[in-house]
C-alpha cells in the first residue's frame, strides 16, 4: 500500500495531461496486493512517460516534486502500526505521533538549539542555489558558444571562499553537458587539466560536477520496469563517461555522482541502480552509496521544518540501506554533507547531530570519516580560506563537547596530518568520495 500511495501520488504530476483512466480503473475494484502492485506500476509508467516528455529544466522540477511525494509517503506511513490489529501497535504509533508532532511544536519557537535546525535548513537552500544557479552567477555560455573553463574557474573562485566550492561543481555539471548529449560520446574533458590551464584545487569539484552531468539525463531515460540488462547497461554507460572523462586518480568523485542523482530524483530505482552496480563495476559500489547519503541530506523533504529535519536523514538512510556495508558509505555522505554546508555553522553540527546522537554516531567511524574527508576536499579546493581551520576550532560547552572532540576535531585533524597528504602526493584524491574502514581508527 505504501507504494500504492507514492506512485499514485506521482502519477499525479502528470494527472493533467493523461487523464484519469488508470485512477477510475482502480478505485472500480477493491485493492487487493496483486491488483495494487499492478495499479502501481501503471501509475509509475505513466508519470515516467510525462518526465521524459518535458523540458530539462522542468524535468527536473517534476523529479524534486515527485521525490518530495514518495518521501513525505514513506514518513506517514512509518507512523501507522505495523500490525494494524493489535491495540499495542496502535498506541505505540500513537505516542510516536505525539512525539514527532511535539518535536515539530518546539521547532517553531525559534528558541534554544531550535534555531539551529533552522540554520541548516537555510545553508541547505543557499547551496542548492548556488549550485542551481552557476551560469548566471558566472555567465556559463549557451548551447554552441565557446565555453573557456579556465576563465569561468577563475570566476567562480572570484567568488568567496564558501560559495566558490559549490560554483566550482554545478560548472563542472555544466561544462559535461555543454560537450555531451545522451547518444554521443566524449572524452577528454578533464584528462589533462594542465593542457587546459585549470588549477589543481578545481579538480575534485569539476569532476563531481561531471558525474552530475552525465548520470541525471542517462538514468533519467531508465523507465520504471526497464529490464536488468537495461539499467546495466546505463550504468557502464556512467562510468564510462566518467573514467573517459576523468584524471584516474580523481575519478572517484565523478562516479559518486550516481548514488547522489539515483537518491535526489529517481528513488525507485536506487536498488535497481545498486544491483547494476554490483554487477558491473562492484569496486565502485562504495562510491555509489557515500552519493545516496550525500543526496539523503538534500532530499526536498529535509528541506521541511518538521519533526527533527537534522536528524530525518540519518533515520532515512537506516530505513533504506540494504545491509550494513552500505550503511557505511550513507553515513559517511551524511557526515561530508552536514559538513560541507555547515562549515561555517559548526555549532548546527555538534548541538543538533553529535552532541544528542552520540551514542548512535559512535557505534561505527562512519560519520567521523565523512567530516574527516569532506574538511579534506574543501581544505584542497579553497586552500587559502580559514574555513577548516574554523570549522575544528570551534569547540563546544557542555555534553556536546566531547562528542565534538571523539567524533568530529580529533579524528578530523588526524586524517588531515596523515592521510590527506598521503593522497594527494600519490594522485588519488578520488577515495575522499566513499568510506575505507580503518582509515580513522587504525
Amino acid at each position: 500500500m505504501r507504494d500504492l500511495t507514492a506512485s499514485v501520488l506521482g502519477y499525479s504530476w502528470a494527472l493533467s495531461l493523461f487523464g484519469a483512466r488508470q485512477a477510475a480503473r482502480l478505485l472500480a475494484a477493491p485493492v487487493a496486493r496483486r491488483e495494487a502492485a499492478a495499479a502501481a506500476d501503471a501509475f509509475e509508467a505513466v508519470a515516467w512517460q510525462t518526465q521524459a516528455g518535458l523540458g530539462p529544466s522542468l524535468q527536473e522540477a517534476f523529479q524534486a516534486g515527485d521525490s518530495l511525494q514518495r518521501d513525505a509517503v514513506d514518513l506517514s506511513f512509518e507512523a501507522l502500526p505495523r500490525n494494524p490489529l493489535s491495540p499495542g501497535d496502535w498506541l505505540g504509533s500513537g505516542a510516536e505521533v505525539l512525539e514527532r508532532s511535539w518535536t515539530t511544536a518546539r521547532l517553531w519557537t525559534f528558541a534554544g538549539d531550535e534555531r539551529l535546525a533552522w540554520r541548516d535548513i537555510g545553508n541547505k537552500v543557499e547551496v542548492y542555489g548556488l549550485v542551481k544557479r552557476v551560469a548566471k552567477v558566472i555567465g556559463v555560455p549557451g548551447p554552441g558558444e565557446p565555453f573557456s573553463l579556465p576563465q569561468l574557474v577563475e570566476r567562480s573562485y572570484a567568488l568567496e571562499a564558501y560559495p566558490a566550492l559549490w560554483a566550482v561543481e554545478g560548472l563542472g555539471h555544466d561544462y559535461a553537458q555543454h560537450f555531451w548529449r545522451p547518444g554521443e560520446t566524449v572524452s577528454g574533458l578533464l584528462a589533462d587539466p594542465r593542457a587546459l590551464g585549470i588549477p589543481d584545487k578545481s579538480l575534485l569539484m569539476l569532476h563531481a560536477g561531471i558525474g552530475l552531468g552525465f548520470a541525471q539525463p542517462l538514468v533519467g531515460k531508465v523507465p520504471p520496469d526497464a529490464p536488468a540488462e537495461e539499467v546495466e547497461r546505463v550504468v557502464a554507460e556512467v562510468f564510462t563517461l566518467c573514467r573517459d572523462n576523468s584524471l584516474p586518480g580523481d575519478a572517484g568523485a565523478a562516479y559518486e555522482s550516481l548514488g547522489l542523482v539515483a537518491r535526489s530524483f529517481f528513488p525507485t530505482l536506487v536498488r535497481p541502480l545498486a544491483r547494476a552496480v554490483e554487477r558491473v563495476a562492484p569496486e565502485l559500489l562504495g562510491y555509489y552509496w557515500h552519493g545516496a547519503g550525500r543526496s539523503t541530506y538534500f532530499l526536498p523533504i529535509n528541506f521541511i521544518p518538521a519533526g527533527d529535519p537534522t536528524w530525518r536523514p540519518f533515520e532515512m538512510a537506516l530505513r533504506e540501506t540494504p545491509d550494513e556495508t552500505a550503511l557505511l558509505d550513507l553515513y559517511a555522505g551524511l557526515g561530508w554533507a552536514f559538513s560541507m554546508v555547515d562549515i561555517q555553522d559548526p555549532e548546527i553540527v555538534a548541538r543538533r547531530v553529535v552532541g544528542p546522537h552520540r551514542a548512535e554516531l559512535s557505534r561505527t567511524d562512519a560519520f567521523s570519516y565523512g567530516v574527516a574527508t569532506a574538511l579534506a576536499m574543501r581544505a584542497d579546493t579553497t586552500p587559502d580560506a580559514a574555513l577548516v581551520e574554523g570549522y575544528l576550532g570551534f569547540r563546544p560547552g557542555g555534553a556536546a563537547g566531547a562528542a565534538w572532540e571523539a567524533l568530529v576535531a580529533r579524528p578530523a585533524e588526524a586524517f588531515l596530518e596523515r592521510e590527506y597528504p598521503r593522497l594527494r602526493s600519490e594522485g588519488r584524491l578520488g577515495e575522499l568520495f566513499h568510506y575505507r574502514p580503518g582509515v580513522i581508527t587504525g
